[in-house]
């Protein structure tokens, strides 16, 4: 049995409103649909380019599909829009993309060279360059010590409101060395460093006597590939 289809089956199957508030590629939404043919879906994601993707990507299931461009936090306004005064399921995957790590103009990566953009929205005005090079240096280092202030304070107090508004807005300040590490360890793999979190498949090597002598990585499955195959492969309960 696929425990991960049984699961979402349980989950999703009989649910007739659902709300995808990180739509992204629109793999897990995609899933919900085929498992709950009755059901309609309220897609909401701050990126138009993973938005234009996933319409298309979405466009089999027609008007069971309704798009925001918006916050997963501003999902009452998407509720009031389509007039549903409930929903039966709701699915947060919260993080950076695929798409936007594997795309250096979008400023996440720091495998090709690009604007330090990092915007989720890429309609809103600030940018990360604007911030690093033009806001001042204390100011800077006022914003950091009070984000960490607070990030010890949520866990201390398992303050889970202010974490959720946390979770939208933060700075990360990589080190040159601990970043040129980085690129000579993937250098030796071939690999896009930062693309994302990829296992690499390992086969047992055996000598002529089936004693096992190594363990052979291939990392040439893509991070779509791998997601897929653990869903269809694996599962938990």
């Amino acid at each position: 049995m696929n425990w991960g289809k049984f699961l979402l089956f349980i989950v999703i199957g009989f649910a007739a409103q659902i709300i995808d508030g990180t739509l992204g590629m629109a793999g897990h939404s995609s899933a919900m649909l085929q498992a709950a043919p009755q059901a309609e879906l309220c897609a909401l994601d701050r990126d138009e380019e993973a938005l234009e993707l996933a319409r298309r990507r979405l466009e089999p299931f027609g008007g069971r599909v309704h798009t925001y461009h918006c916050r997963y936090s501003q999902f009452e306004e998407a509720l009031d829009d389509l007039g549903w005064d409930k929903v039966d399921a709701v699915l947060l995957d919260i993080g950076v993309s695929s798409l936007q790590l594997d795309e250096a103009e979008r400023g996440f990566s720091f495998y090709g060279d690009g604007p330090l953009d990092m915007r989720m929205d890429r309609t809103a005005g600030l940018t990360a360059r604007t911030v690093v090079n033009e806001w001042p240096y204390e100011e800077l280092r006022r914003i950091f010590a009070d984000e960490l202030a607070e990030i010890q304070r949520i866990k201390s107090e398992g303050d889970y409101e202010a974490a959720r508004r946390l979770v939208e807005q933060y700075g990360v300040k990589v080190e040159e060395s601990l970043h040129q590490e980085v690129l000579d360890r993937y250098a030796g793999l071939h690999l896009a460093p930062y693309k994302g979190f990829i296992n690499p498949r390992m086969t047992v090597v055996r000598n002529e006597e089936g004693q096992p002598t190594d363990v052979a990585l291939d990392y040439t499955e893509s991070y779509t590939e791998q997601m897929l195959r653990y869903g269809r492969d694996y599962g938990v309960l």
